[in-house]
């Protein structure tokens, strides 16, 4: 149980990681954004 909820956290931090990716790219903030690297 805690591991199977443990696992959807860090999913759920992978995908918002990718969405904050994909916005830097669609702004064009990639110079500004030295934390995505």
């Amino acid at each position: 149980m805690h591991r199977q909820y443990g696992g959807a956290i860090e999913r759920q931090q992978q995908q918002i990681g990718f969405v904050i990716q994909i916005k830097a790219l669609r702004f064009g903030v990639s110079g500004k954004a030295p934390m995505l690297h």
